[in-house]
């Protein structure tokens, strides 16, 4: 605990189940590096490239900034608990984060296209200026989350919960959105144009959303269609 590594080559690294809290990695080569089952709360990954990696494990308050999670293998948070953890213009391309806890979490540019999102927990999550092209959130738990200036374009959130969240500006085409549920959530200037996946879309708290005058129109006859 409280290590520090610095320009350290730790390619398949096996730290499984270790007391990693408050450690730092600076620069460092941790390509398949496994921490599975470790505690790894407030490690501070700085650069360095951890492309399939395994770090399944406790990574709550950790922080992640300019790493690399992509190569030719991808890195996968499964199930982790990544509650409060931060990171920033990291290559999370392909990543996965199935079942995975980030309530609290901060990402900030950052790449998220064609990651595993599915039955994931956002719970006042901060998701900036990140690019989510292709993400799965399907059977996703999000709520109270923040996608300002995100691109959403050709996520799948099928039968996804969406609870309090912040869509101003978001685009949404090409999003898949069949059976998902969006509740009191802000949607005003979302772009609807392109091949938006509406399909069996639960709205019942809608009275409640912010919408803009386009995307007024294009629910109200959805829910009209619904209804007839």
């Amino acid at each position: 605990a409280g290590s520090e590594f610095i320009d350290c080559d730790l390619t398949n690294a096996d730290l499984s189940s270790c007391d990693l809290k408050g450690t730092t990695f600076t620069n460092c080569n941790m390509k398949g590096m496994s921490t599975a089952d470790a505690d790894a709360r407030d490690v501070v990954f700085e650069g360095g490239n951890l492309a399939g990696a395994n770090l399944a494990c406790d990574l709550a308050y950790a922080k992640f900034a300019y790493v690399n999670f992509t190569d030719l293998s991808f890195a996968s948070f499964f199930g982790s608990n990544l509650a409060y953890a931060h990171f920033a213009f990291c290559n999370l391309r392909g990543a996965e984060f199935a079942l995975a806890d980030l309530t609290g979490a901060k990402l900030e540019h950052c790449a998220l296209d064609g990651i595993d999102a599915s039955r994931v927990r956002l719970d006042g999550t901060r998701v900036q200026a990140c690019t989510l092209d292709t993400a799965q959130f399907t059977g996703a738990h999000i709520k109270g989350v923040d996608l300002t200036e995100s691109c959403l374009m050709g996520m799948q959130a099928l039968r996804a919960i969406f609870f309090g969240v912040d869509l101003e500006g978001c685009s949404l085409r090409g999003v898949l959105l069949e059976g998902a549920q969006l509740n009191n959530c802000n949607l005003r200037g979302v772009l609807p144009e392109g091949s938006v996946g509406w399909g069996d879309v639960h709205m019942d708290d809608l009275t409640r959303a912010t919408l803009g005058e386009t995307e007024s129109e294009e629910i109200n006859s959805i829910r009209a269609d619904e209804t007839s």
